[in-house]
């Protein structure tokens, strides 16, 4: 039976932020994808200290798709996203603008000994061809849905791996996290756990999680700059094209000198504008 983590939460968020309109003058609205929520938080702080009387709020729990989705809507006014343009970002001429990169990392429950791993040992756990680990301990997948970008991450990785994922999807027992949080949370509490995360996530949360290599390279910045690493989750603003200069100011602060040394800080490689 596939368990889902915190759903009722997801969408009690969900509908709250479909009944509120834009706030209040000199209040700026963020949300998106779910990796990037405490790393806006910390950003929305040092703007706010740098720019008294501004004030930036966080909603949590859209994701990509549905942060474009209430941006499109005018519920909020910047979507941090880690997917392409939607459908409903299209329609109203949204514009996106990629400023960082995170590595995209294996990861497992704080108890099991593991420092790297192989393509082909990652689609044998996924396929279910490998259930235990050395010390016997049972694996437990925590998995994304089908379209999420960490899903998508696990897709690149090989076509071996591409149809272990499809296998993955449908195995019983799984635990199917519907946000970011909801998957480290899974993998921090949940023995045995296997799944995805981001450097970055794993940062601004001070998760207890341990990156584990992948075909013998670490998922940190310095690799991913040395292009060594290859999979990373791309973030990038979007935003109405009738954008307030309030909303432009915030936009150019993640991107100013400060808001650069915070998102390498916090586990991104910074995207020059």
């Amino acid at each position: 039976m596939k368990h889902t983590f915190n759903l009722a939460i997801l969408l009690v968020a969900s509908c709250l932020i479909s009944t509120l309109g834009y706030a209040g003058h000199h209040s700026i609205r963020v949300g998106g994808t779910g990796s990037s929520v405490q790393m806006m938080m910390i950003m929305g702080q040092a703007y706010q200290e740098t720019y008294p009387g501004q004030h930036v709020q966080v909603v949590s729990g859209l994701g990509s798709n549905g942060g474009m989705r209430a941006l499109a809507a005018k519920k909020i006014h910047i979507s941090i996203s880690a997917l392409a343009l939607n459908k409903e970002a299209l329609a109203v001429g949204a514009i996106s603008e990629e400023y960082a990169r995170t590595p995209y990392m294996l990861t497992t429950a704080p108890g099991v000994n593991l420092k790297e791993i192989t393509t082909a040992e990652v689609a044998s756990i996924l396929s279910g061809e490998t259930e235990r680990w050395p010390n016997g301990e049972v694996m437990r997948l925590v998995m994304r849905p089908l379209g999420d970008s960490d899903t998508l991450f696990l897709r690149s990785i090989a076509p071996a791996v591409d149809e272990a994922v499809n296998i993955a999807l449908k195995r019983d027992g799984i635990i199917m996290a519907p946000t970011d949080q909801d998957s480290a949370d899974a993998l921090e509490q949940t023995p045995g756990a296997f799944g995805v995360t981001t450097l970055a996530q794993m940062k601004t949360e001070k998760r207890k999680l341990k990156p584990v290599m992948l075909n013998g390279i670490s998922p940190s910045v310095a690799e991913l700059v040395s292009g060594r690493y290859k999979y990373f989750k791309s973030l990038s603003t979007v935003i109405n094209k009738d954008a307030s200069e309030e909303i432009l100011h915030f936009v150019d602060y993640i991107r100013s000198e400060a808001g650069s040394a915070l998102l390498a800080e916090y586990g991104h490689m910074v995207i020059a504008k």
